[in-house]
This record gives C-alpha cells, sequence and structure tokens, in this order.
C-alpha cells in the first residue's frame, strides 16, 4: 500500500456483469444443462463428452431407453450450495435430434 493511498478515504463501486450462457439454466436452486444429442448416439448408446463450468471433463454414459427431454443426473457436479464447497445435483435435459 502506497503512502498515497493509505489514508484515502472513498467509496469504491463494483460493477458486475453476469453472462448468460444459453445451454444452462436455474431452476429451483438446480443446475440444468440442455444436452442436443443426435438419435443414433442414444441407440448406440455412446458416452457423452462434457465440460462442466468449472473446466473439468466427464463423460456420462447414456441410460438404455432415453428418450427426448429425458433427465440425466449427476451428483456433486450441480451449484455449490454450503461454504464446504459441497455440490447439488447437475440435471442434463436430453433435447434428441433426428
Amino acid at each position: 500500500q502506497s503512502k498515497y493511498y493509505r489514508d484515502k478515504k472513498g467509496y469504491v463501486k463494483i460493477n458486475v456483469i453476469f453472462e448468460k450462457i444459453n445451454n444452462y439454466d436455474i431452476i429451483n436452486s438446480k443446475l440444468i444443462y440442455y444436452k442436443d444429442v443426435h438419435f443414433q448416439d442414444i441407440l448406440d448408446r455412446k458416452q457423452l463428452d462434457f465440460e462442466l463450468l468449472n473446466g473439468k471433463n466427464i463423460k456420462i454414459d447414456i441410460p438404455p431407453k432415453t428418450k427426448d427431454k429425458d433427465i440425466i443426473i449427476v451428483k456433486n457436479n450441480g451449484l455449490v450450495i454450503n461454504e464446504n464447497n459441497q455440490r447439488d445435483e447437475l440435471l442434463i435435459k436430453i433435447n434428441v435430434n433426428l
């Protein structure tokens, strides 16, 4: 801290800008991701490569008989729910493309 600022008093204005990420939404404090999946990938039960908001990459198995608008629940990868950085569930809503 310099001598110039040590004795200064005043206000600091902080401007926070939130950027909406189109594939994500928050409903009832749950983080929801909308994922487009090709119909053939569902039939082949391919794994989905998925990048979380914190940059971590995970692979998710497509459950058998997955349909359009089904929700896949990924535990401990949603929003932070307490001061110990424990995370809630991430909900992935499947949008089937033909």
